[in-house]
């Protein structure tokens, strides 16, 4: 097998031509940018041809993704009548999903099992990665396939840096691209930075507390919107015959560090908006509690990982996109101002009691909170050590050790959060004894009021407003209630 990163020899590998003639690497062309040997080996949506007759029936995997769903909006209105669209869905009720309404076929897939796939009469595929933990598997499934059926075209939508082979979305993205070049079918690699819509995963403290918690720093990337995916990638699918064997880089049009993100959320949605560095572990927390598989959300991690140490800052933004596609990219200010109804509290929100972050599930765990407690001495002990060593590194810090001082800096806020955390929910616990105390009424009959108002019981005698004794508390495991 050939590694389509590195090799020029195989047909079907991602390449371009030179102005003489010869065969050059892989094309990298970002998505606001020309590429690395020559712009115009980028067709304009002004040369934009109707596809040939050779290339008709398209079939988008996971049409109902979100990705999928902004390619079918594309192709069934700006590109209606110039395919003949396939949605290929995964689980059953997907038939039924509003976006299908206007495709030509609907037809369900098993990206697990070959043996049911059937891609006869498909001309063009265009695969969507699914978030499944085996889905290198799944696209291997693909890809034997289409060649036994006689696909004739395949787009692979991918990630950047996927050549590079050092984090987990690199890996799996490197075979995918792999199996699709070693088919012999002609193809084209649509590679993505960090999606602008992965921030959705924050909208409730941006909604809450106004803050927006990246564990990137002063690391630079360019995020960019589904939406202009699906625009690039149906602009390609248009072009399919001048797009074999290339490979785009699509980056958003603004190269952003955290407090740049901040500042676009600013912007986008008329209030500020603070920038918050959390450690890897809280990003994680915050991914897998909103259902996001462990895998999935230590992938984001690693491109995250990436942006912090800027690998992803040289990474072009100029006019590519425009060119391709007739459409200015979206700006991340652009997307906050779009979506402003999701990252805005309500007024009932508002007059809620604001509660700190949640903290990381190691140090709930610590802490005894996990477990259905509240170990503040433990907490306090934790932050008298850290103290110590901040007073000690402070005074080498003339030995350079400054990077120390940091870290214990960072140890000490995220402590003094927990304590926060802490007492907030115990002050939440004591004002929802006293609602259920004032009125018994409104207790739903199946008695799980009454439950609930003995498993706030230990507040009765400080219900008034007392602190509650250090060392122990009610069990906030499960709870999910305030986040």
């Amino acid at each position: 097998m050939q590694d389509p990163s590195t090799s020029g020899t195989n047909p079907a590998i991602p390449t371009t031509t030179t102005a003489t003639g010869t065969a050059a690497a892989p094309l990298r062309t970002t998505s606001a940018g020309t590429s690395s040997s020559s712009s115009a080996d980028a067709p304009t949506a002004a040369s934009r041809p109707a596809i040939g007759s050779a290339y008709k029936t398209l079939l988008v995997t996971g049409a109902t993704g979100t990705t999928g769903y902004e390619v079918l909006k594309q192709l069934t209105t700006e590109y209606r009548g110039r395919f003949r669209v396939v949605a290929g869905v995964h689980a059953r009720g997907e038939e039924a999903a509003d976006v299908l309404s206007d495709v030509d076929v609907i037809k369900r897939i098993d990206a697990d099992d070959l043996r049911t796939l059937n891609f006869e009469g498909i001309d063009i595929l265009f695969i969507i990665p699914s978030n499944a933990e085996n889905r290198v598997e799944q696209v291997r499934n693909y890809v034997n396939a289409a060649k036994r059926d006689g696909v004739k075209y395949i787009l692979l939508l991918s990630v950047v840096l996927s050549e590079a082979r050092d984090n987990l979305f690199a890996i799996q993205f490197h075979d995918m691209e792999r199996f699709v070049s070693d088919s012999g079918i002609p193809c084209t690699f649509l590679r993505c930075t960090f999606f602008m819509e992965n921030l959705f995963a924050h909208a409730d403290e941006v909604r809450l507390r106004s803050t927006l918690s990246l564990p990137i720093g002063r690391g630079k990337c360019a995020p960019v919107s589904v939406v202009d995916v699906a625009r690039a990638a149906c602009a390609i699918l248009n072009q399919a015959t001048l797009h074999t064997r290339k490979a785009y880089d699509l980056v958003g049009p603004q190269l952003l560090d955290g407090p740049g993100i901040a500042a676009s959320a600013s912007r986008g949605l008329g209030r500020v908006i603070t920038y918050a560095d959390c450690s890897r572990d809280q990003f994680l927390d915050l991914y897998e509690r909103q259902g996001v598989p462990h895998f999935l959300a230590a992938g984001f991690g690693d491109i995250l990982e990436l942006v912090a140490a800027n690998k992803l800052a040289n990474l072009e933004t100029k006019t590519f996109f425009q060119d391709l596609t007739g459409h200015a990219p979206t700006t991340l200010d652009q997307f906050f101002r779009e979506h402003a109804d999701v990252f805005t509290a309500t007024a009932e929100e508002m007059a809620r009691p604001k509660l700190p972050p949640r903290p990381a599930e190691a140090d709930l765990e610590r802490y005894g909170i996990a477990r259905g407690g509240s170990d503040v001495d433990r907490l306090a002990e934790d932050v008298y050590l850290v103290l110590r060593d901040l007073v000690r590194d402070r005074h080498d810090a003339v030995m350079f050790k400054r990077e120390a001082l940091r870290r214990e800096e960072a140890r000490l806020n995220r402590l003094l959060d927990m304590y926060e955390y802490m007492t907030d929910l115990a002050a939440a616990d004591r004002r929802r004894y006293r609602e259920l105390v004032a009125a018994p009424a409104a207790r739903p009959r199946s008695g799980r009021g009454d439950d609930e108002l003995r498993r706030y019981a230990e507040y009765e005698p400080y219900a008034r407003g007392a602190e509650p004794v250090r060392g122990g508390g009610p069990s906030y495991a499960g709870r999910g209630g305030y986040y």
